[in-house]
């Protein structure tokens, strides 16, 4: 009977050191992590033998040329607003359609003849060549004492005539494109006006 007492007694003492309110815990928050760092776009590169092909150059890479030559326009070309990077553009109306020329200028060869004329080829529907066939698309001469290099492209349905001329550190182009008939029709007028051009 004492045992059941003594029991009951120490049973009650341990119930009155408890509290029935809830106990709160705070556990700290974890910072948030930071985002990944943007991964920045991969450039396109370029293959085959173009080391031009896909790219764009930069406006920063333009500086002041100066004026432009002296030349002669023939008669049946009219002068537009050159615009963008052209440093002149002509219209040449026919019938049939309008061949666009168009005059611009950059520092250093631009990537070359090769990479040039490739570029060219394919904006008119024709495959790339190598450089061992380069100089049979090229007609060289001089004007005036500055080196000239002329080719004809003719795809299906488009065709560029067009003048490499590298002058004082910086590379003139004259290039002439539309329909392949009117582009052969307007052949001569596109060779006097490039032996007009005076630096």
């Amino acid at each position: 009977m004492r045992w059941l007492i003594f029991s009951a007694f120490l049973a009650l003492l341990v119930g009155c050191g408890r509290s029935d309110e809830p106990v709160v815990y705070e556990v700290p928050r974890e910072s948030p992590q930071p985002p990944p760092a943007a991964t920045p776009p991969m450039m396109a590169s370029t293959t085959g033998s173009n080391p031009m092909q896909g790219q764009a150059l930069p406006m920063e890479s333009l500086h002041d040329q100066g004026d432009n030559p002296a030349w002669q326009v023939p008669a049946h070309w009219q002068e537009q607003a050159a615009g963008n990077m052209r440093r002149a553009t002509f219209a040449v109306e026919f019938p049939e359609g309008t061949l666009d020329v168009a005059v611009t200028s950059f520092p250093g060869d631009v990537g070359g003849d090769l990479a040039n004329v490739n570029r060219w080829r394919q904006q008119v529907g024709l495959p790339e060549v190598n450089a061992g066939e380069l100089e049979e698309l090229l007609e060289r001469f001089e004007v005036n004492g500055v080196p000239v290099a002329v080719t004809a492209l003719y795809g299906y349905k488009s065709a560029m005539r067009a003048a490499i001329i590298p002058v004082n550190g910086n590379t003139w182009f004259v290039r002439m494109s539309g329909a392949p008939a009117l582009v052969e029709r307007d052949g001569e007028a596109f060779r006097s006006f490039v032996e007009s051009m005076r630096f």
